[in-house]
């Protein structure tokens, strides 16, 4: 019953991360600030630009001193969004807010306002990113897009990721889905032109490799670009120099990186250029890390905004 129910949920709770990961665009305008700490999963996974909050929950108290210190970095990042609790008291909201431009909004992480049932969890997930691009006045008609375009995806019931492939390192040489078994291995899939989620990832992938010492050596990590119309192996082979010396820079045709990242589940998306500078342009793209088991099979997913011990401490227990 267990299993049935896992393959049943399985479908919607992938649509639900392929759709907020990539081209959530309401997840993305501006910063928001947090009465209580109840949206730490969507700023792991999806890289809400949370600036703080008050306080961890109603049973800490609310001290006169973080409510300051809250309200200065809501000034300093131009705040524009609060997001309070449903049930829950919001003591020292005046001092919080007064003299701010702000608008606040209620998010309802206990669902008390839900029926129980085994769709609640989709249920809040949908009312709470509803409510965070509302505050944000988010471009709505991007964001019904997005799920839009995550209804019409195909997502597969099963978790099979990877398969066949053929590209190119930064030496040059030829790498396929044989390169990858007889060690784990770590993959990430960006751009070297990323200004900052890239190379935030791949620090955080480094800093993680250091702290396990001598284990790392049983992981390759690998970087996949998803703009190989500029990536090409040199420029690749300059910018992977700066992290992990061992990280190996794949890119190839247009058609083959694509096939890989829709065998990985990676959405990515060239951006509007600047007519008098075509070749300056952004890419919207998944932000996950990929860890592979030895034999080629796909172990698990880590979200965007990791912290590199956490990182660290999971990969330790999967290679141990």
């Amino acid at each position: 019953v267990y299993a049935r129910n896992r393959r049943r949920l399985l479908k919607p709770l992938k649509r639900i991360d392929r759709e907020y990961e990539y081209g959530y665009r309401g997840l993305q305008v501006g910063t928001v600030a947090e009465f209580y700490d109840s949206l730490y999963y969507f700023e792991q996974a999806y890289a809400l630009p949370v600036v703080g909050h008050v306080a961890t929950t109603p049973l800490d108290g609310i001290d006169t001193a973080r409510v300051l210190a809250l309200r200065s970095r809501m000034l300093e990042y131009k705040t524009r969004c609060l997001l309070l609790d449903r049930g829950m008291p919001a003591k020292e909201l005046e001092l919080l807010t007064t003299g701010l431009e702000l608008r606040t909004a209620e998010i309802d992480p206990l669902g008390l306002q839900f029926p129980a049932g085994e769709d609640l969890y989709l249920k809040l997930m949908r009312h709470t990113t509803d409510v965070i691009k509302g505050c944000l006045e988010a471009d709505m008609d991007e964001a019904a897009r997005a799920r839009a375009r995550a209804d019409a995806a195909f997502i597969p019931a099963t978790e099979r990721i990877g398969g066949r492939f053929l590209l190119t390192d930064q030496f040059g040489r030829l790498v396929s889905e044989e390169d990858l078994k007889g060690h784990w291995s770590l993959i990430y899939f960006g751009y070297t032109h990323c200004p900052d989620v890239c190379p935030t990832s791949l620090s955080t992938m480094t800093q993680a490799l250091k702290r396990l010492g001598p284990r790392a050596e049983r992981i390759q990590p690998y970087f996949v670009t998803v703009d190989p119309e500029r990536d090409t192996a040199p420029v690749i082979r300059e910018y992977v120099q700066y992290f992990d010396p061992r990280l190996i820079g794949l890119t190839g045709t247009p058609e083959m990186v694509h096939r890989l990242a829709e065998q990985f589940g990676v959405r990515f998306e060239k951006g509007e250029a600047d007519p008098q500078h075509p070749e300056q342009y952004a890419m919207d793209h998944s932000a996950s890390l990929f860890l592979m088991a030895p034999d080629g099979r796909f172990v698990t997913k880590f979200a965007y905004g990791i912290s590199a011990q956490t990182l660290a401490d999971k990969l330790a227990e999967y290679i141990r």
